[in-house]
């Protein structure tokens, strides 16, 4: 899958990417085997049919000379912690585990459902390398889910009579 399932980074460039090879000299054959994706995949990335995982983000940069967040336009007021764990070439099941959460626990977090534990902080910092106020300031700008109505249950079934009986013919 060529996407994140949090990905909401729409403003990935591609013609950014296309730029940067002409200007680099290189072709998508040689984007790919530097980043280690399929020719394919880069001509999607190029055309704006796809958006590169997190893995293949970091690489990308380095072939292309940029900084990572510079595939990206997305105003430094709208840098979210979903922005920084992408630049830094995470997935949620990547980072997750590395920041001693679930993949959906963090995914939680990141869409504003959950709080962030004060006990995981200081790693997702490092592993995202942000200091403490760029952070703060992340984590501020997460888009908060409106509280909704309360989901509604389906009845539970208890007659099990209703199962067992006998079909109309």
């Amino acid at each position: 899958m060529e996407m994140d399932s949090q990905v909401e980074l729409a403003p990935f460039d591609g013609r950014r990417i296309q730029e940067l090879v002409a200007e680099r000299g290189l072709t998508n054959v040689a984007v790919a085997a530097g980043v280690g994706a399929a020719k394919c995949s880069v001509t999607r990335w190029i055309q704006g049919q796809a958006v590169p995982e997190p893995k293949f983000l970091v690489g990308l940069a380095r072939v292309l000379k940029v900084e990572p967040g510079d595939l990206y336009r997305v105003a430094p007021d709208r840098r979210d912690l979903t922005y920084y764990r992408i630049v830094a070439g995470y997935s949620l099941a990547q980072l997750g585990p590395l920041a001693g959460t679930s993949a959906v626990h963090l995914g939680r977090m990141e869409a504003g459902r959950r709080p962030i534990p004060e006990h995981l902080v200081p790693r997702l910092s490092e592993l995202l390398d942000l200091d403490a106020e760029a952070f703060t300031a992340a984590v501020a700008r997460i888009r908060r889910r409106q509280p909704g109505p309360p989901r509604r249950r389906a009845p539970r079934r208890t007659d099990r009579r209703a199962y067992m009986r006998p079909l109309a013919s």
